[in-house]
Order: C-alpha cells, then sequence, then structure tokens
C-alpha cells in the first residue's frame, strides 16, 4: 500500500513501514500514548480493545487535530472494519477526507472506505470510491478489491468469482464421539481461518466442508454430487482409499486436489491432478541422504531400520540416493518393533558401527525403546558418531535433551514450523483471538495448505501445477521451507534439526 502499510493475516493485524506519527510529524512530536498502545492492540489483533483505546484521538473527538490524529483515525477505522463495525467506522472516514483532503495517507482512507463499503455490501459505491483513487496509487490494492467486488478478473484469463474449494474432511458431525474427530475439526478451522486473511488480500475463497471419514461408499455417494464437480480446488480426503477415489475421479478433470496429511507417495502414481501437502516418505529419505553424504566423513553409513513399510521405504530410498551420490551403506540391519526390551538391546548392542570407517548411523523408526537403546549405545561408546533419526524423538519423555545436545544427533523434521517465527506467532495471535486457544499443528497445517495453493488456482482449476513450479522452494507463511519445483507433486521443503546448547538450529 502507500505511506501507511498494513497486512492482514486471519484475525491479526500487522503494521508495517514507518512510525504514524512520524508520518505526520517528520518524528518531532512523541505520540499520545494511547495511539502507541492502540496501534499495539491493533497489531495484537484486539480490535475492540483498539477501537476504545483510540477513540478519544479520532478527527470527530477532538477540537484542534493533533500530531496523531489522522493515522489514529485511520487506524481506529481499520479496527472497525475487523470488528465488523463498517457502519460505525464509514462516516468517520468521510469526514477524515473532508477536512484533510491533502493528507499524504489520503490514498491508504480511500482504499480503506471502499473496504468498509464492501463490507456494508454497497458495492458500487464501493467501486465509485475507488474510482477517487488518484493517478496510478494503490493499483494492486486496488485491483484486487475490483475482482473481489467483481468488476475484475481473478486471473489474467480474464474469469471471474472466486476461488471453489471443498474440504472433504472427517468432522465428525455423526459420530457419537466427535472428539475422535478433532484433527479434521482443527484442520478445517486452520482453511477457515486462511480464507479470511486471502479474503483480505484480495482473493475470495468460497470454502465448503463435506465431512468424510475413511469411508469408500460415502466417498463415491460425495463424489456423484454436482456442487463438488464444480469446484476448483479439492482439500482431502486424508485416508488413502478414499484419497485414491478422490484422485482417479477428478483425473483429466480441472480440478486440483491436496492430501494435506499424506506421506505416501504411492497416491501420486496414475493421479496427475493430486499433491501431497508433506513431502512424501521418498523425498524425507532423499534429503536426509544428501544432508549425509554432504555433512559426514567418511562418505559411509549403517541403517538400522523398523520392519514397518514405510521405514522399509525410506531405507530403499535412502540407500538409492546416497549411493547415486557415491556414499556407501556398510551395514543394514532390520528390527522389528515388537522385540523385547532385552532383545532389542542385543541388537542395537551387535551393530558393527564401532569401526571409524562408518560415517554416520541412520535410524528408521519412532519406536521409543528402540530410540533409547541407541542413545543408550551412543553414550556407552563415548564416540560422536553423527545420528540421524525422526524428529518424533524430541518429543519422547523418556529422552532427555542433553543426551541429544551432547551427541550429534540430527532430526529429520518434515512437518517442522518454527513456533517462534515472527509468521508463526502472527498466526497464533489471530488464532486465539479467534477461538480462545492455542493452534495445534493441524490448525497451521490447515492455514499455510489454503493461503498457498488457494492464490495459484487458476479457473477451472488449471495452472496450479505450473504455478507451483514456478513459485519453487522458498519458506512459506509458516515453514522454514516449502515447495514444489521442477514439477515435484509433494511438497520438496524438508527441514533437519540439531540441537546446540538445547536450541533447535534449522541445517537444512
Amino acid at each position: 500500500m502507500g505511506m501507511i502499510r498494513y497486512w492482514v493475516l486471519g484475525a491479526g493485524c500487522w503494521l508495517l513501514g514507518w512510525g504514524a506519527a512520524r508520518a505526520q510529524t517528520g518524528g518531532a512530536a512523541r505520540p499520545d500514548p494511547r495511539y502507541e498502545q492502540g496501534k499495539a492492540q491493533l497489531a495484537a489483533g484486539t480490535y475492540g480493545l483498539a477501537m476504545n483505546t483510540l477513540q478519544k484521538l479520532i478527527i470527530t473527538n477532538v477540537p484542534t487535530p493533533g500530531p496523531t490524529t489522522n493515522v489514529a483515525t485511520y487506524l481506529w477505522a481499520v479496527a472497525g472494519l475487523r470488528d465488523n463495525h463498517p457502519r460505525e467506522a464509514e462516516p468517520v472516514l468521510r469526514r477524515l477526507r473532508a477536512d484533510q483532503p491533502a493528507w499524504a495517507g489520503m490514498p491508504d482512507v480511500i482504499l480503506l472506505q471502499a473496504q468498509l463499503a464492501e463490507a456494508l455490501g454497497e458495492r458500487e459505491r464501493a467501486r465509485t470510491i475507488l474510482g477517487e483513487l488518484p493517478g496510478e496509487q494503490l493499483t494492486a490494492e486496488k485491483d484486487a478489491l475490483l475482482r473481489r467486488l467483481g468488476f475484475g478478473p481473478r486471473t489474467t484469463e480474464g474469469a471471474t468469482g472466486p476461488v471453489r474449494v471443498a474440504a472433504l474432511l472427517p468432522l465428525g458431525l455423526d459420530d457419537a464421539d466427535p472428539r475422535r474427530a478433532q484433527f479434521g475439526q482443527e484442520l478445517y478451522a486452520g482453511l477457515k481461518l486462511a480464507a479470511d486473511s486471502l479474503r483480505s488480500l484480495g482473493t475470495l475463497v468460497d470454502l465448503r466442508a463435506y465431512d468424510l471419514s475413511n469411508d469408500t461408499v460415502a466417498t463415491n455417494a460425495l463424489l456423484a454430487q454436482p456442487d463438488l464437480g464444480a469446484v476448483e480446488l479439492i482439500v482431502g480426503p486424508v485416508y488413502k482409499g478414499p484419497s485414491r477415489l478422490v484422485a482417479r475421479a477428478t483425473a483429466g478433470r480441472p480440478i486440483a486436489v491436496v492430501n494435506p496429511l499424506s506421506e505416501d507417495g504411492s497416491l501420486l502414481a496414475g493421479s496427475p491432478s493430486l499433491f501431497l501437502f508433506r513431502p512424501s516418505v521418498q523425498t524425507q529419505a532423499r534429503a536426509a541422504a544428501g544432508l549425509a553424504y554432504a555433512r559426514f566423513e567418511p562418505k559411509t553409513a549403517a541403517l538400522l531400520v523398523e520392519e514397518t513399510k514405510d521405514d522399509a521405504a525410506f531405507a530403499a530410498a535412502f540407500r538409492a540416493e546416497f549411493e547415486r551420490l557415491g556414499g556407501r551403506i556398510t551395514v543394514e540391519e532390520k528390527v522389528a518393533s515388537q522385540l523385547y526390551r532385552t532383545r532389542m538391546t542385543e541388537k542395537v548392542n551387535a551393530l558393527a558401527i564401532d569401526s571409524l570407517e562408518t560415517g554416520a548411523l541412520v535410524v528408521v523408526s519412532k519406536e521409543k525403546n528402540l530410540a533409547q537403546q541407541v542413545c543408550g549405545r551412543m553414550e556407552r561408546d563415548n564416540r560422536r558418531l553423527p545420528v540421524l533419526a525422526p524428529a518424533a524423538w524430541l518429543e519422547m519423555p523418556e529422552l532427555s535433551l542433553d543426551q541429544f545436545t551432547d551427541r550429534e544427533f540430527y532430526f529429520l523434521a518434515p512437518a517442522y514450523r518454527d513456533v517462534a517465527s515472527a509468521g508463526n506467532r502472527q498466526f497464533r495471535r489471530a488464532w486465539q483471538a479467534r477461538y480462545g486457544v492455542p493452534p495445534s499443528d493441524y490448525a497451521r497445517a490447515g492455514f499455510e495448505l489454503l493461503f498457498t495453493f488457494a492464490p495459484l488456482v487458476r479457473p477451472g482449476g488449471a495452472g496450479l501445477a505450473a504455478g507451483l513450479s514456478q513459485r519453487g522452494l522458498q519458506p512459506g507463511p509458516l515453514s522454514p521451507a516449502l515447495g514444489y519445483p521442477n514439477g515435484a507433486r509433494d511438497n520438496q521443503g524438508v527441514s533437519i534439526l540439531r540441537l546446540t546448547n538445547r536450541v533447535v538450529e534449522v541445517v537444512r
């Protein structure tokens, strides 16, 4: 935007750019403390409090405009828009426009007034107000609002209207115990928050929910509904059977499908419209092999693999990539998770990793008994052999973080999100302002999925693969890396972590 910029993230508003008081005064005067407090409340997403705090500073309530009057009025109106009080806010902006026509922030005021008119359902008046923007000011924001109002193309292809999204998730509407579907409910709540955020940024999303669990009969019945065939993006199903049915049903049709939770790369075979929001097991293995080959010496590795389908697939992909790069697997040992503790201890102790010819130990298992035995072996050997393991180990109460900090442990974290990052802090504030509880990983996944995919969907669902490929691999709204470069259809953003003095360090 112009001089005073704001970015709305769901229910939270983040003020950017240079300070509002300085915008009016050149930094000569100290702003009223209520102004600073109101701005902070607005940034935190507490819009009602912000309106109350700024009320005495707005242009209709001061006898003579002061150094913060114009910006305080603008921010008060922003809070009014976000707190669903457009009828109160819009006349105040009209007064600001009448009294301060030469103010440098006026383009932002005009845009906000148009948004308030939109919130009041006055589409034609909103369009008229947008026509009052001077010259080429705020062209992108103006065009985005015109598209929302239905007066401009949503894409260069010339189509209008919102992105139509169907969420096929287990919502537990007919479940005797709805808590069993809590993860699906949290996913959907994240999608809704993303839809609100995208709307404020110019992408209108028509989000519809369908309660679908692991039921192929219900899936086929749902696919027969004509309204599902009219969507452009399907989020879900989460289970493999229904996911395959939906992928087959949409093959050759202009509908993109995203599975939000699966890491099974086999789902992608023969399903060109299907994408995985998480990295597949094979992609994770290739990332781990690349780090092991680049970081550890010598270029050899020992594999300790739990006897499960997914872990076996990971081990096979790791071996293939590691050997392709020029590395060598010195030993591969399979372990059944149901082994008694004493037998598992014997297995781990017998693993041939004593030789200095072993560059790293790669453990492919989330079984806590095996994790304990590996940590015990590393302590007894008193050797700093690099160990690459799943990030689930970090959450095991049976293990101490000191066991990882004092050794060279690396953790594969395909769904990692740094909750202390700016984006995650903003999301948390927005989520808590709406729901009153901290967000779960499922909520974060739902938000990030829709926020990433919806703006790239073209009319009729076309162009998503090209848009994702062009976007490449870059930080996501909440993740350190997210992307589908070179035509990939599973997320290539695989994080690998290390603990340094009990602080998580992202090494990939």
